[in-house]
Order: C-alpha cells, then sequence, then structure tokens
C-alpha cells in the first residue's frame, strides 16, 4: 500500500447528519493549531436517517470536548436525562427489569460487591441485586439528581445520559463547527475520483461541476456507503444470524402531563422490541422487528395502537442490517455512523459509536505520511468496540426464555460467537466479569443482564472466604436503606427539568449543581 508523502492538510467530511456534524465539530477542536482545512459537503435534497434520540454517559465527555455545556444542549436538543433503560417483558411476559448506568453496593475488602452478595444468597438471604443501585431506586419514582460532586459519596458513583432530538443536535454541532472555521459545500456528489497509482481517494466530484480533493475523506453518507462502500468497495460484515431485526417503524405522539420518566423504555415483542423515549416536546416511540416475522403495515398498526399519546408526525420506515464494514478506515477515508455500520438501537448506540469512532481516529491520528501500521491498529480497536456491543445486543435475545413466538424460539439454538461465549462462561463459572477496554458497557452493566436474566455463578469468587460474612450480611440493609434515602431526596425528574430548564430557571452562568 503506498502513503501519501506529506500531512494531511485537507480533510472533507461527507454527510451532513449527526455523525457528519458530529466530525466536523470534533476534527475542528482536535486540529485548532494545526491549520487543518476542513470541509463539510451534503446535499440539500438528500434527507438524513435522524436515528438516535437516546444516548449512554460517553456523550457528556464528547459535548464537553467540542464546547457544548449540559445546558445548552438539554435547552437547544430538547433533551430530558437518562438514568438507563427499563426492559419489560424481556425475560417473559409481564417481566420487568432496570438496566442503569452505574454501579451496585460497595465493595468489601476490595472485593467486588456482587461476588459478596452471592456468597451471602449461599448463606440463605434472598437478595436482590437492583435494591443496591441508587439510579434504579431513582428511576423507580421517577425522580433524577446528578451525581454528588463529593468523591467520598458512595451514592455519587454512577453516570447518566439524554434523550434528545438528533435533528436538533445536529443543528448545535453544525454551529460549534463553522464557528471554528469548517467549510460547509451544500452540493450533491456525482463522482469518486481515485489516484491510479493505489486506488486512494483524490477527489469528489460535485453535481455542480466542481472538484473537492482533500488528503483524509471521511465517509457520514449514511446507509448509502458513498466513499467507504461504493468507491473504496470495503465489504460488509453481516450479523444478521444473531441479530435478525432488519426493519423499524418509528412515530413521535404528543407530549404527556405529570410524570416524566427519567429512562427510555424498551418492550420486547412478538417479532422484535419497541422504544419509548421521552423529550421535552414529544415522546419518541418505534418498533423494531423483524420483517420474516411480521411485516410493515402489521407492525405500524402495532406500534400505533400502543402510543402513550396522539402521533404528531407520519411514521418513518427504515431498512437495515445488522453488521460492520470489514475496516471502518480503509486507504484515506475513515467511515462513521451508518455508513461504518449498524447495531439495533437497543442500548442507544447509534450516536455513541460515532464518537467512538472519533476518538479511535484521534488515538491514531497520522502525525506526517499515512501508516499502515497506525490504520491497522485503529481498525482492530474499533472492530473490538463494534463486536463487544454485538455481544451485548445478542445477550438480551439469548438469555430471554421467551418461546411465545417463532421470532423468539429462533434464539433457542443459536451458535453464538465465540467471543460472547468466552465472557458468559467465565461469569457463570464464578462471576468473573471480563474487563475490555474498547467497550462502551462496562462490568456492571454485564451484571445487570446476567443478574435479570438469572444467569448465576455457580461458586462464588473465592476472595469471599477471607472477609467476614457476618459483617457483610449487617452491612447490606444500611446500603439498602442508603441507597433508598438517598433517591427519596431526589426531586421529581419533571420538577428537575422545570427548576432547571424552564424560562425562569436560574441563569447560564449557574451550574446544574448549584440549581
Amino acid at each position: 500500500m503506498s502513503e501519501p508523502a506529506s500531512a494531511i492538510r485537507s480533510i472533507v467530511i461527507v454527510g451532513g447528519g449527526t455523525a457528519g456534524w458530529s466530525a466536523a465539530a470534533c476534527l475542528a477542536r482536535f486540529l485548532a493549531k494545526r491549520g487543518t482545512a476542513i470541509t463539510l459537503v451534503k446535499s440539500s435534497a438528500i434527507g438524513t436517517v435522524g436515528v438516535g434520540e437516546a444516548s449512554v454517559p460517553n456523550i457528556q465527555n464528547f459535548n464537553r470536548y467540542v464546547g457544548l455545556s449540559e445546558r445548552d444542549f438539554i435547552s437547544g436538543a430538547n433533551g430530558t436525562f437518562k438514568l438507563g433503560i427499563r426492559f419489560d417483558d424481556w425475560v417473559r411476559h409481564g417481566s420487568s427489569f432496570f438496566h442503569p448506568f452505574g454501579g451496585y453496593g460497595l465493595p468489601f475488602e476490595e472485593v467486588e460487591f456482587h461476588h459478596c452478595l452471592n456468597r451471602a444468597r449461599e448463606l440463605g438471604d434472598r437478595l436482590d441485586l437492583a435494591d443496591y443501585s441508587l439510579p434504579v431506586a431513582m428511576a423507580r419514582s421517577a425522580r433524577f439528581s446528578q451525581p454528588s460532586p463529593d468523591n467520598r459519596s458512595p451514592l455519587g458513583d454512577f453516570g447518566y445520559a439524554y434523550h434528545f432530538d438528533a435533528g436538533l443536535y445536529a443543528q448545535q454541532l453544525a454551529r460549534i463547527a463553522k464557528s471554528a472555521g469548517v467549510r460547509e459545500i451544500d452540493a450533491r456528489i456525482c463522482g469518486v475520483s481515485r489516484r491510479p497509482s493505489d486506488g486512494w481517494i483524490e477527489a469528489l466530484e460535485l453535481e455542480n461541476g466542481a472538484r473537492l480533493a482533500a488528503d483524509l475523506f471521511v465517509d457520514c453518507s449514511g446507509f448509502n456507503a458513498l466513499l467507504i462502500g461504493k468507491a473504496l468497495e470495503t465489504p460488509y460484515e453481516d450479523w444478521s444470524r444473531w441479530l435478525p431485526c432488519d426493519r423499524a417503524v418509528a412515530v413521535p405522539s404528543a407530549p404527556t402531563t405529570g410524570e416524566l420518566p427519567p429512562y427510555t423504555v424498551a418492550r420486547a415483542l412478538e417479532a422484535g422490541w419497541s422504544w419509548r423515549i421521552p423529550l421535552q416536546h414529544r415522546i419518541g416511540n418505534g418498533y423494531v422487528y423483524s420483517s420474516r416475522h411480521i411485516d410493515a403495515e402489521a407492525a405500524t398498526e402495532r406500534l400505533l395502537a400502543s402510543l402513550p399519546s396522539p402521533p404528531v408526525g407520519e411514521p418513518n420506515h427504515l431498512r437495515f442490517q445488522a453488521g460492520m464494514r470489514a475496516s471502518f478506515w480503509t486507504a484515506n477515508c475513515v467511515a462513521l455512523g451508518l455508513a461504518g455500520g449498524f447495531i439495533e438501537p437497543l442500548e442507544s448506540t447509534s450516536i455513541n459509536l460515532v464518537h467512538r469512532g472519533l476518538s479511535t481516529l484521534m488515538d491514531f491520528y497520522p502525525q506526517h505520511a499515512f501508516d499502515p501500521r497506525q490504520i491497522a491498529a485503529a481498525n482492530r480497536r474499533f472492530r473490538a468496540e463494534q463486536e463487544n456491543i454485538r455481544d451485548f445486543i445478542i445477550l438480551h435475545y439469548w438469555a430471554s426464555s421467551r418461546n411465545d413466538t417463532a421470532f423468539w424460539r429462533q434464539f433457542r439454538d443459536m451458535s453464538l460467537p465465540q467471543s460472547l461465549s468466552d465472557r458468559i462462561d467465565s461469569y457463570l463459572a464464578c462471576g468473573y466479569l471480563e474487563p475490555w477496554f474498547a467497550d462502551s458497557f462496562k462490568a456492571e452493566s454485564w451484571l445487570t443482564m446476567f443478574e435479570a436474566f438469572g444467569l448465576r455463578p455457580a461458586q462464588s469468587d473465592s476472595r469471599v472466604l477471607d472477609i467476614d460474612m457476618d459483617a457483610v450480611r449487617r452491612a447490606l440493609p444500611q446500603i439498602k436503606a442508603a441507597i433508598a434515602t438517598g433517591a427519596a431526596q431526589a426531586p421529581l425528574h419533571a420538577e428537575f427539568m422545570a427548576r432547571n430548564f424552564s424560562r425562569e430557571a436560574v441563569p447560564p452562568n449557574k451550574s446544574l449543581q448549584e440549581a
């Protein structure tokens, strides 16, 4: 593989959705002192998919990096707060569990809490792991409070994310990017010119006759994958044998009065699952399904019948294939968002993968010429990121006890990816939660799933044998009570929003903690 002889002096980003403007705002910040020219080209005639109305906590780090304050983000994107996801009917009909963004309890003598809890169960105690999570306790009563700034507080160590309007978020990022010098071109791309010597992308041919050359190209063109797929022919790996959902229908509904849940609801249905996401100005609703098990008309009827309030728009249909590009970085092109792959939005990872892809690009950004070893290392890391998310999503289906429809029965004898089988086996043996560097979900998220679906270790970690379990068993009710007390002191989520984001809210120079 040949390499350009000089450092990257110019970047062209293709696509003006959330992925494109995330890339523009982030790279403008990253390269602010290097004088790199950044251009974003998009066509007003081509719409964006607009997936992503919810997030995981990593979005806080990204927003801080690009200079978007939490107050401006929430206000400008009609956002609300998210403590996690409530999963209804996933284990079986009538079941419900909560996936919080945070850990459980406290370690005892440096032994993780869940090991101690498992040992107490072996000794006969009937204990529910969820009782030892502050986010779960707050979510149960629709309350919200940000983590305590006091690092000594055991009740302050949890994360939170957001629900928001992805279109408005993209507009916020666009303003940040443009103010940092990113140039925007509104034009349709009609061709891609490649260098004869090695096939790397040389320039984009625009419909207006202009030619847009660059050293590095970022493909954010959605499922079209104009550069990474069509021009560079990077193969797409199909994961539908594990994740068979291939369609989605979404429709917003009017906001409801009263309670404002600080969480997403994901409900398992006969041929997939539905989401409900509360924003300030509307409720996002959708049905992700397998077209082999239900058609679009029936799925739409099912969704419309379940809306919590009247619809305020027409149903929007989306087709997809779960999977990823064999390489997210090929030659001098990096693919972000739908151009690089798609994992169904069960755990709100679409925008997160855009941001993680940008983090990977920055970590391996060439100082001078492109180095194939850097590109290979970046691809290995981002592949691990995507495969770990894939495995986490598969676990939701495989571990379910549902067998009431053909959709759910197909998971009973499904052969799992070896990486997921190994992870499950490690936990079932002795409660070991494998740490991964490139993993959007921490060990406690995996613990939540194992626990919720009834996957229990065969034995406790041997370190608990050196702990005074009588002291542990006396402490467990105290931890549970402290969490319940802390949750009761938090305001209702609706009150928190009204206090901080109504027209009468405190001035923007105050933090939310001061409000």
